[in-house]
């Protein structure tokens, strides 16, 4: 089963969802000037909690949550 997390990054001022899997994420252990919120069940739900961190404006991280081509 796929888990989420999402980044609060306070310096980069953005709020970004990351699969659990993602070397950026590293199950929420990677450091960060930011706090990690999660883990979700799916993306949807992460991506829902982002938007309200962010005033709506979450972003997916680019190299784990990729559009299929």
């Amino acid at each position: 089963m796929r888990e989420y997390y999402v980044l609060e990054n306070w310096a980069g001022e953005i709020v970004q969802v990351h699969e659990a899997s993602c070397q950026a994420c590293a199950d929420a252990t990677a450091k960060t000037e930011g706090k990690w919120h999660g883990p979700f069940a799916s993306a949807v739900k992460a991506e829902r909690v982002a938007k309200t961190l962010s005033d709506g404006a979450a972003l997916l991280c680019d190299h784990c949550l990729q559009p299929a081509a």
